[in-house]
C-alpha cells in the first residue's frame, strides 16, 4: 500500500525523517511516484506511521494526496483534500529505513511519500493565502512564514514536528533539496493556486542556513527594503574555509564553516543562539576569532541579543557593513543608511522578526 502525506502532515513526516537518523528521505523511483490503485487502509496506515502522526480521527484526519476520484479514500479519518491529477517529476519524496525493513506489517506493508519542497510551498502559500482573504493574519506575515519553510526546507535544521516554534530544533541534518531544485520545480507547474506567492518566496530561498535564527539574519542581509531587508552583498552560508598554507600551523581547526562568509572582502559572521558563559565555549569562540585573525579574516560574531529586536538587527547589520565597506563604492554604507532609516522598510523588519525570532535561550527549559 502506498500513503502519500500532503500538507501540515507531510511537512510533520518529513521533519522527522531529517531528524532520526534511522529514516531517511529519497526521491522516487523514477522521479515519479506510482501511486496506489486503491484507497488506503486507515488502520494500515495507523500501525506503519511514527506515532507523532498515528493519533489521527475523525476531528483531526489525516491528510493525504489522492490521484483519482477511485482511489479516493472515503474514510472519515482521512482528509483527502489535495487532489492531483498529474504530478510533474519529483513531486514526492519517499521516507525509508536505513536497514531496509518496511514500514506497515509484513501483511500489510505501506510506502510512506512526502510532498517535495516545491509542491508543500504551493500547498502552503494556499492555505496562508486564505487566512490572509480572512484577515487572519497579514501579507507580509504570509510571505515571511512561507520563505521560513524554503529556507528550512534547503537548510541544515529541522524543527521539531510537534512544536515548530518552541520546540528543540536537530541542526547539522540533510537538506531536503537545494534553492535551485526548488526554484525549478516550481517553474515546471502551472495553474494552481498559491503558485504565484510560492515563486516569489522561492526566489529569496539560499541553501545552507544552519539554524532558525542564521535564517532571519539571511534574511535582514538579502532581502530588498520593501520586504524588511537591509541587502549587503552576497554571500556564502555554512560552506568550508580552506586555510592558507602559512596559517596551518597556528590555526586550532582543520578548517572552518562560517555561518555568513563574504570570501572577497575577508569577512565572516557568525551567530550563536546558546548560552556561551560556560569556560568550555568561551574558550572554543576565543579559538575561533584565532583562527579567522591568522588567516586575515575579520569576524563579527552575533549572539541572541543581536537579533531580539529591529534595533539591535540594525545595528549589526551596520556593523557588518563597515567590515564590508572597504570592498564596496563609496556609496554603499550611504545606501545601507538609507535602507535603516526608510520607515516602511522597519514596519516590515519588525514582521520579520515577528514571524522568525526564535525563542530567548535564556529562559527556555
Amino acid at each position: 500500500m502506498n500513503a502519500f502525506l500532503s500538507g501540515a502532515d507531510s511537512l510533520k513526516l518529513t521533519r522527522l525523517a531529517r531528524r532520526d537518523p534511522a529514516l531517511r528521505l529519497v526521491p522516487c523511483e523514477g522521479g515519479v511516484c506510482r501511486p496506489a490503485a486503491e484507497p488506503v487502509d486507515p488502520a494500515a496506515l495507523r500501525e506503519a506511521l511514527p506515532q507523532e502522526l498515528s493519533g489521527f480521527t475523525a476531528a483531526r484526519p489525516l491528510s493525504l494526496a489522492s490521484f483519482s476520484r477511485e482511489t479516493r479514500s472515503q474514510s472519515s479519518l482521512v482528509d483527502p483534500r489535495a487532489f492531483l491529477a498529474r504530478l510533474p517529476e519529483g513531486s514526492f519524496l519517499e521516507v525509508i529505513r536505513e536497514d531496509g525493513t518496511p514500514f506497515g506489517s509484513e501483511r500489510v506493508p505501506v510506502r510512506l511519500f512526502v510532498e517535495s519542497p516545491g509542491i508543500s510551498l504551493v500547498g502552503f502559500a494556499r492555505r496562508l493565502l486564505k487566512l490572509v482573504r480572512g484577515g487572519a493574519i497579514s501579507e507580509d506575515a504570509a510571505f515571511v512564514r512561507l520563505l521560513s519553510l524554503a529556507m528550512e526546507a534547503c537548510g541544515l535544521y529541522a524543527r521539531d514536528p510537534c512544536a515548530p516554534l518552541t520546540g528543540e530544533c536537530a541542526y547539522d541534518v540533510e537538506s531536503v533539496g537545494s534553492a535551485d531544485d526548488l526554484r525549478l520545480q516550481l517553474g515546471e507547474l502551472s495553474r494552481l493556486q498559491g503558485l504565484r506567492l510560492a515563486r516569489e518566496v522561492a526566489s529569496y530561498a539560499k541553501d545552507g542556513s544552519g539554524s532558525p535564527g542564521e535564517t532571519l539574519l539571511s534574511l535582514v542581509m538579502r532581502l530588498p527594503p520593501r520586504r524588511g531587508g537591509i541587502p549587503l552583498p552576497d554571500f556564502v552560508e555554512n560552506e568550508p574555509v580552506e586555510w592558507p598554507e602559512d596559517a596551518r600551523d597556528v590555526v586550532k581547526h582543520q578548517t572552518m564553516r562560517p555561518d555568513f562568509h563574504w570570501p572577497k572582502h575577508r569577512v565572516a559572521s557568525e551567530y550563536n543562539g546558546g548560552a556561551h558563559g560556560q569556560s568550555s565555549a568561551y574558550v572554543e569562540d576565543s579559538f575561533r576569532v584565532q583562527d579567522y585573525a591568522a588567516c586575515d579574516i575579520a569576524l563579527v560574531p552575533a549572539t541572541y541579543d543581536d537579533i531580539r529586536n529591529a534595533a539591535s538587527l540594525e545595528r549589526f547589520v551596520r556593523l557588518v557593513a563597515k567590515k564590508l565597506a572597504p570592498h564596496e563604492d563609496e556609496g554603499f554604507l550611504r545606501r545601507v543608511a538609507d535602507s535603516i532609516a526608510d520607515q516602511q522598510a522597519r514596519k516590515k523588519r519588525i514582521v520579520l522578526l515577528g514571524q522568525l525570532l526564535p525563542p530567548d535561550p535564556r529562559y527556555s527549559e
